[in-house]
């Protein structure tokens, strides 16, 4: 394909997506109350998608993802084989080199074209998967619809109308029961210029940012699931080379010498090429850019009440400010009157300088800030030091454990069918590795972080030790229950093991996974009914005397015996 049939294609997706970047904004007060901007928002983020979604498979039509390949050039401009591209030979030197020019910068605006729109598809997938968890309608019929039911309407017939009576003053309330986080809507990169949201944090900003990609990304290695073995065997009294994949056994081990002599007798191992799990939280580097970009920035609007909260439980806040204030007004003059004209030829500015720095200290030791060597005094030098620990240990924490909160409740309630779509976090494995669940998830035994987080960004926070365990826990109980009935409330399953495996009571368990007691009370019946009693510890069952001595029928356990 010629160069000049693709730049109109590269137009098209740059005019595309600097428009949604200059046009496109989310207004929460609106999104929250008002049907009507919600419709027309739903609309426009589904028409960009789908946009989005034609120009990047064109791209790869005509492939912009690897754009030097196609060109014969490595990133640098170099051929891939010494003498395979040899036109220096017969052409002027100067023209080769030009020409070369333009290839690179071609080849770099098509990639960065391609990687930016797919930037922009990640940001559009996350903020719709938070409006449809976030919906739902009530008709004055009395009629309800939530989620993908109420959204799919919306793209039917460009509005929401009940499908009872038809009508059309429809009142939109949050769903109580979805995972969402409207918060993080107007901070996602829609336009896909991730490069210049993260060239734009501040330091603290960063920072948290880092700590996010960490918990997200692939690690370079996960467990072993199968090894390629390469061996000798006798074979009609000849040794003959074999090739063979053994898989790791029900144990956990990998027992490939066992398994290969069981199968052919003697053998001679010549090589073993070992196959690692994809340990990895959320798969898609796009994704995981656009998360943490928009959980970065919950911080920006928080920051400064999370920081006074966390400093008035350790040190004097008042003397602090009284010192930042003088600070501040000491910086402004300083300011001033270094940049005055007079400044480049004034030979008397460090005289000024100087004065001012005496002023300054003079001020705070009238104040008692200061003593008489013209040190702070102990109580503000504290203050100084743990505010800086502060920033630096807790406020870049905070989009971390915010995000930690939002998966552990995702996991805990959506069932395995929807965790293999997950609409709010695209790339999420539904059954994460463990190790790097633990390392997202531990975050959220730090009590004093989470209520900082309760107080001033989200009051349904709750501190949970060892969140990774009670969620491995509730995959246990699926597991449990897929073998034997089919319970459909994954909610229950998840509040129950909220309840079971930490010191949650069973109201405050079924308050984190909006679901109601009874409900979490039916799925203890079931698995006790089931035969399971042994995975309920037995003080979870004191005051449950409807529960604790329910019996199970002889005919029911020879039952159960046949079924294992």
């Amino acid at each position: 394909m010629k160069d000049e049939d693709t730049i109109p294609l590269i137009t098209r997706a740059t005019e595309l997506l600097d428009e949604i970047s200059s046009t496109f904004r989310v207004n929460l007060d609106s999104l929250k109350k008002d049907k009507r901007y919600f419709e027309e928002l739903y609309l426009n983020l589904k028409h960009n998608l789908e946009e989005l979604k034609r120009l990047k498979d064109e791209m790869e039509q005509r492939g912009f993802d690897s754009p030097y390949f196609a060109l014969g050039l490595n990133r640098f401009g170099s051929p891939f084989e010494k003498g395979s591209y040899r036109r220096e030979d017969v052409e002027d030197q100067r023209d080769v080199a030009r020409h070369k020019m333009f290839f690179r910068t071609t080849a770099a605006y098509k990639k960065g074209t391609f990687e930016r729109t797919k930037g922009a598809i990640a940001a559009h997938n996350i903020a719709i998967g938070h409006l449809e968890e976030f919906v739902s309608f009530k008709c004055s019929c009395g009629k309800e619809a939530k989620g993908k039911d109420a959204t799919r309407i919306i793209e039917e017939r460009g509005r929401f109308v009940c499908t009872k009576c038809r009508s059309r003053e429809i009142s939109l309330v949050p769903n109580e029961q979805g995972i969402y986080r409207l918060e993080i809507l107007p901070y996602l990169t829609y336009g896909g210029e991730f490069t210049v949201d993260i060239a734009n944090f501040t330091p603290t900003e960063r920072m948290a940012y880092r700590e996010l990609v960490e918990i997200a990304r692939e690690k370079k290695k996960g467990k072993i699931k199968s090894a390629t073995v390469t061996f000798k065997a006798s074979k009609n009294d000849k040794w003959v080379t074999m090739r063979e994949q053994v898989e790791v056994g029900k144990e956990g081990k990998l027992d490939y010498e066992g398994y290969l002599r069981a199968k052919y007798g003697r053998i001679v191992v010549e090589h073993v090429r070992y196959h690692h799990e994809r340990s990895i939280l959320v798969s898609g580097r796009y994704n995981r850019q656009a998360l943490a970009i928009a959980y970065t920035k919950i911080l920006k609007y928080s920051r400064d009440e999370i920081l006074d909260y966390l400093l008035s439980k350790r040190v004097d806040v008042k003397k602090l400010r009284e010192y930042e204030e003088l600070k501040r007004k000491f910086n402004a003059r300083l300011y001033n009157a270094e940049t005055t004209p007079a400044y480049a030829i004034d030979t008397r500015i460090i005289e000024e300088r100087e004065e001012l720095m005496h002023e300054f200290d003079e001020e705070l030791k009238a104040r008692g800030l200061m003593d008489e060597y013209g040190s702070l005094i102990n109580t503000l030098d504290i203050a100084i030091s743990y505010r800086q620990e502060i920033r630096k240990n807790m406020l870049i924490r905070i989009p971390k454990a915010i995000f930690g909160w939002d998966i552990f409740k995702f996991l805990l309630i959506k069932p395995y069918r929807e965790r293999r779509y997950a609409s709010i976090f695209p790339g999420l494995q539904p059954i994460p590795e463990e190790d790097q669940l633990e390392q997202a998830l531990s975050i959220l035994a730090e009590a004093d972080l989470l209520y900082a987080i309760r107080k001033f960004i989200d009051p349904k926070v709750v501190p949970v030790k060892d969140a990774y365990k009670i969620v491995f826990k509730k995959f246990d109980i699926e597991d449990i229950l897929q073998d034997y009935l089919k319970v459909t409330s994954s909610r229950a399953v998840g509040g129950i093991a909220l309840y079971l495996y930490s010191d949650f009571m069973l109201e405050a368990a079924s308050e984190v996974v909006a679901a109601e007691p009874k409900d979490l009370k039916e799925v203890l019946k079931v698995v006790i009914r089931l035969g399971r009693r042994d995975i309920i510890p037995e003080e979870k069952l004191e005051g449950m005397d409807d529960i604790k001595y329910i019996k199970i029928s002889e005919k029911a356990k020879q039952f159960l015996e046949l079924v294992r």
